[in-house]
Protein backbone atom coordinates (compact mmCIF):
# COMPACT_ATOMS: atom_id res chain seq x y z
CA UNK A 1 0.00 0.00 0.00
CA UNK A 2 1.21 3.30 -0.85
CA UNK A 3 1.24 5.81 1.72
CA UNK A 4 -1.45 8.40 1.71
CA UNK A 5 0.62 11.80 0.88
CA UNK A 6 -0.57 14.65 3.60
CA UNK A 7 -1.15 17.56 1.21
CA UNK A 8 -0.79 21.12 2.84
CA UNK A 9 -2.51 24.17 1.97
CA UNK A 10 -0.41 26.47 -0.66
CA UNK A 11 -0.16 29.66 1.38
CA UNK A 12 -0.64 32.48 -1.18
CA UNK A 13 1.52 35.96 -1.06
CA UNK A 14 -0.60 39.08 -0.06
CA UNK A 15 -1.08 41.61 -2.15
CA UNK A 16 -1.14 43.99 0.40
CA UNK A 17 0.02 43.70 4.19
CA UNK A 18 1.65 41.15 6.08
CA UNK A 19 0.67 37.77 5.84
CA UNK A 20 0.35 37.47 9.72
CA UNK A 21 -1.76 40.08 12.02
CA UNK A 22 -0.42 42.75 13.99
CA UNK A 23 0.08 41.88 17.62
CA UNK A 24 -0.83 45.84 18.54
CA UNK A 25 -3.96 47.93 16.66
CA UNK A 26 -3.96 51.29 16.08
CA UNK A 27 -7.20 51.89 18.04
CA UNK A 28 -7.56 50.02 21.22
CA UNK A 29 -11.14 47.68 20.71
CA UNK A 30 -12.23 48.96 23.67
CA UNK A 31 -11.79 52.66 22.73
CA UNK A 32 -13.55 51.64 19.01
CA UNK A 33 -16.27 50.18 20.55
CA UNK A 34 -16.83 53.55 22.83
CA UNK A 35 -16.91 55.58 20.03
CA UNK A 36 -18.93 52.91 17.91
CA UNK A 37 -21.85 53.08 20.97
CA UNK A 38 -21.31 56.95 20.61
CA UNK A 39 -22.17 57.00 17.12
CA UNK A 40 -25.08 54.64 17.13
CA UNK A 41 -26.81 56.98 20.06
CA UNK A 42 -26.06 60.36 18.13
CA UNK A 43 -27.75 58.35 14.62
CA UNK A 44 -30.76 57.69 16.96
CA UNK A 45 -30.82 60.81 18.32
CA UNK A 46 -30.89 62.40 14.32
CA UNK A 47 -33.14 59.79 12.94
CA UNK A 48 -35.57 59.34 15.84
CA UNK A 49 -36.02 62.92 17.00
CA UNK A 50 -39.22 63.04 16.64
CA UNK A 51 -39.90 60.79 19.64
CA UNK A 52 -37.21 62.21 21.64
CA UNK A 53 -39.26 64.58 23.82
CA UNK A 54 -41.63 62.29 24.46
CA UNK A 55 -39.39 59.13 25.73
CA UNK A 56 -37.86 61.64 27.85
CA UNK A 57 -40.74 63.19 29.59
CA UNK A 58 -42.14 59.68 30.42
CA UNK A 59 -38.63 58.95 32.00
CA UNK A 60 -38.74 62.06 33.66
CA UNK A 61 -42.49 61.24 35.03
CA UNK A 62 -41.06 57.67 36.03
CA UNK A 63 -37.93 59.02 37.86
CA UNK A 64 -40.07 61.59 39.87
CA UNK A 65 -43.24 58.76 40.85
CA UNK A 66 -40.64 55.39 41.12
CA UNK A 67 -41.22 55.60 44.95
CA UNK A 68 -44.85 55.47 44.61
CA UNK A 69 -44.73 52.92 42.10
CA UNK A 70 -42.98 50.34 43.85
CA UNK A 71 -45.50 51.07 46.72
CA UNK A 72 -47.75 50.25 43.81
CA UNK A 73 -45.90 47.09 42.86
CA UNK A 74 -46.10 46.21 46.22
CA UNK A 75 -49.59 46.49 47.07
CA UNK A 76 -50.71 44.37 43.41
CA UNK A 77 -48.18 41.17 44.35
CA UNK A 78 -45.02 42.09 42.58
CA UNK A 79 -47.10 42.00 39.01
CA UNK A 80 -45.49 44.37 36.77
CA UNK A 81 -48.04 44.53 34.02
CA UNK A 82 -51.29 44.93 36.52
CA UNK A 83 -49.26 47.59 38.41
CA UNK A 84 -47.59 49.66 35.06
CA UNK A 85 -51.50 49.51 34.15
CA UNK A 86 -52.85 51.15 36.86
CA UNK A 87 -50.08 54.10 37.40
CA UNK A 88 -50.69 54.82 33.74
CA UNK A 89 -54.31 55.01 34.10
CA UNK A 90 -54.04 57.12 37.49
CA UNK A 91 -51.72 59.23 35.26
CA UNK A 92 -54.29 59.65 32.66
CA UNK A 93 -56.89 60.71 35.34
CA UNK A 94 -54.58 63.30 36.69
CA UNK A 95 -54.29 64.69 33.22
CA UNK A 96 -57.66 64.38 31.62
CA UNK A 97 -59.78 65.59 34.45
CA UNK A 98 -58.53 68.62 34.56
CA UNK A 99 -58.05 69.41 30.64
CA UNK A 100 -61.99 67.99 30.97
CA UNK A 101 -62.97 70.68 33.53
CA UNK A 102 -60.88 73.30 31.59
CA UNK A 103 -62.34 71.88 27.79
CA UNK A 104 -65.87 72.32 29.83
CA UNK A 105 -65.34 75.76 30.86
CA UNK A 106 -63.67 77.11 27.69
CA UNK A 107 -66.80 75.61 25.64
CA UNK A 108 -69.65 77.32 27.66
CA UNK A 109 -67.24 80.75 27.59
CA UNK A 110 -67.68 80.29 23.81
CA UNK A 111 -71.40 79.47 23.80
CA UNK A 112 -72.04 82.46 25.97
CA UNK A 113 -69.79 84.81 23.81
CA UNK A 114 -71.69 83.03 20.47
CA UNK A 115 -74.93 83.71 22.41
CA UNK A 116 -73.56 87.51 22.77
CA UNK A 117 -72.53 88.07 19.71
CA UNK A 118 -75.81 86.49 18.07
CA UNK A 119 -77.96 88.96 19.94
CA UNK A 120 -75.58 91.73 19.40
CA UNK A 121 -75.81 91.62 15.28
CA UNK A 122 -79.51 91.39 15.47
CA UNK A 123 -80.18 93.80 18.05
CA UNK A 124 -77.19 95.90 18.18
CA UNK A 125 -75.67 96.75 21.67
CA UNK A 126 -74.46 100.05 23.83
CA UNK A 127 -70.91 100.47 24.91
CA UNK A 128 -70.76 98.72 28.17
CA UNK A 129 -70.23 101.30 30.77
CA UNK A 130 -66.07 99.82 31.97
CA UNK A 131 -65.00 100.39 28.82
CA UNK A 132 -66.47 104.33 28.11
CA UNK A 133 -65.00 105.40 31.40
CA UNK A 134 -61.37 103.96 30.54
CA UNK A 135 -59.13 107.06 31.53
CA UNK A 136 -57.18 108.26 28.56
CA UNK A 137 -59.07 105.78 25.61
CA UNK A 138 -62.57 105.80 26.83
CA UNK A 139 -63.84 108.19 24.52
CA UNK A 140 -61.93 106.98 21.07
CA UNK A 141 -63.31 103.18 22.29
CA UNK A 142 -66.65 104.30 22.60
CA UNK A 143 -66.67 105.86 19.50
CA UNK A 144 -65.39 102.75 17.83
CA UNK A 145 -67.87 100.37 19.65
CA UNK A 146 -70.74 102.53 18.36
CA UNK A 147 -69.46 102.63 14.96
CA UNK A 148 -68.70 98.80 14.80
CA UNK A 149 -71.66 97.16 17.14
CA UNK A 150 -74.06 99.96 18.16
CA UNK A 151 -75.71 99.33 15.16
CA UNK A 152 -77.69 96.36 14.19
CA UNK A 153 -75.46 93.54 11.52
CA UNK A 154 -72.19 95.25 12.67
CA UNK A 155 -70.80 92.22 13.92
CA UNK A 156 -71.31 90.77 10.30
CA UNK A 157 -70.24 93.75 8.27
CA UNK A 158 -66.91 93.28 10.45
CA UNK A 159 -66.44 89.65 10.51
CA UNK A 160 -67.16 89.83 6.54
CA UNK A 161 -64.35 92.69 6.14
CA UNK A 162 -62.12 91.01 8.27
CA UNK A 163 -62.93 87.24 6.64
CA UNK A 164 -62.68 88.53 3.06
CA UNK A 165 -59.53 90.23 3.46
CA UNK A 166 -57.51 87.18 4.99
CA UNK A 167 -59.62 84.27 3.98
CA UNK A 168 -56.33 82.55 3.46
CA UNK A 169 -54.66 83.57 6.19
CA UNK A 170 -57.61 82.61 8.52
CA UNK A 171 -57.80 79.21 6.57
CA UNK A 172 -54.01 78.33 7.19
CA UNK A 173 -53.96 79.02 10.41
CA UNK A 174 -57.13 77.07 10.85
CA UNK A 175 -54.90 73.99 9.07
CA UNK A 176 -51.97 74.87 11.51
CA UNK A 177 -53.93 74.50 14.70
CA UNK A 178 -55.70 71.62 13.87
CA UNK A 179 -52.08 69.83 13.00
CA UNK A 180 -50.86 70.93 16.41
CA UNK A 181 -53.04 70.02 17.96
CA UNK A 182 -53.29 66.33 16.25
CA UNK A 183 -49.39 66.14 16.99
CA UNK A 184 -49.89 67.07 20.57
CA UNK A 185 -52.38 64.26 21.15
CA UNK A 186 -49.75 61.53 18.97
CA UNK A 187 -46.66 63.09 21.33
CA UNK A 188 -49.09 62.42 24.07
CA UNK A 189 -50.01 58.68 23.72
CA UNK A 190 -46.39 57.82 22.49
CA UNK A 191 -45.53 59.81 25.72
CA UNK A 192 -48.14 57.51 27.72
CA UNK A 193 -46.92 53.90 26.05
CA UNK A 194 -43.04 54.67 26.35
CA UNK A 195 -44.19 55.57 30.30
CA UNK A 196 -46.01 52.14 30.32
CA UNK A 197 -43.08 50.07 29.42
CA UNK A 198 -40.65 52.28 31.78
CA UNK A 199 -42.59 50.72 34.68
CA UNK A 200 -43.22 47.62 33.63
CA UNK A 201 -39.77 46.93 32.47
CA UNK A 202 -37.73 50.08 34.44
CA UNK A 203 -35.40 48.11 36.53
CA UNK A 204 -34.27 45.57 33.46
CA UNK A 205 -33.77 48.75 31.52
CA UNK A 206 -31.53 50.13 33.79
CA UNK A 207 -29.43 47.50 34.55
CA UNK A 208 -28.64 47.66 30.63
CA UNK A 209 -28.07 51.50 31.15
CA UNK A 210 -26.20 50.56 33.87
CA UNK A 211 -23.72 48.25 31.57
CA UNK A 212 -23.58 50.15 28.57
CA UNK A 213 -22.65 53.50 30.76
CA UNK A 214 -20.04 51.51 33.06
CA UNK A 215 -17.96 50.80 29.47
CA UNK A 216 -18.40 53.94 28.07
CA UNK A 217 -17.52 55.63 31.52
CA UNK A 218 -16.40 52.91 33.48
CA UNK A 219 -15.04 55.63 36.51
CA UNK A 220 -17.65 58.22 36.93
CA UNK A 221 -20.52 55.93 35.78
CA UNK A 222 -21.23 55.37 39.12
CA UNK A 223 -21.63 59.17 40.52
CA UNK A 224 -23.84 59.61 37.56
CA UNK A 225 -25.99 56.82 37.46
CA UNK A 226 -26.54 58.39 41.50
CA UNK A 227 -26.85 61.65 41.10
CA UNK A 228 -28.76 62.25 37.61
CA UNK A 229 -32.16 60.28 38.85
CA UNK A 230 -32.21 62.03 42.41
CA UNK A 231 -31.85 65.41 40.55
CA UNK A 232 -34.92 65.32 38.19
CA UNK A 233 -37.16 63.29 41.03
CA UNK A 234 -36.02 66.44 43.25
CA UNK A 235 -36.63 69.01 40.43
CA UNK A 236 -40.19 67.70 39.73
CA UNK A 237 -40.94 67.21 43.06
CA UNK A 238 -40.37 70.80 43.92
CA UNK A 239 -41.87 72.23 40.58
CA UNK A 240 -45.30 70.10 40.91
CA UNK A 241 -45.20 71.83 44.60
CA UNK A 242 -45.08 74.95 43.39
CA UNK A 243 -47.30 74.72 40.99
CA UNK A 244 -49.56 73.66 43.91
Amino acid sequence: MKEAKIQKPERHQRLFGLSTPLRAAVIPPLSAARWLLVLIVAAGVYFFHGFLFPVLAALVIAFASWPLYRRLLAGVGGNRTIAATLAILFILTFLVVPIALAGTYAINEVREWVGWAIETNRHGAPTPHWIATLPVVGEWLNEQWTRNFGHPGGIGELIQLISGANIGSIYRGVLAAGGSAFGLLLTLLFMMIALFFAYRDGEHFAGQVDRLGERILPTRWERISRVVPATISSTVTGMTVIAI
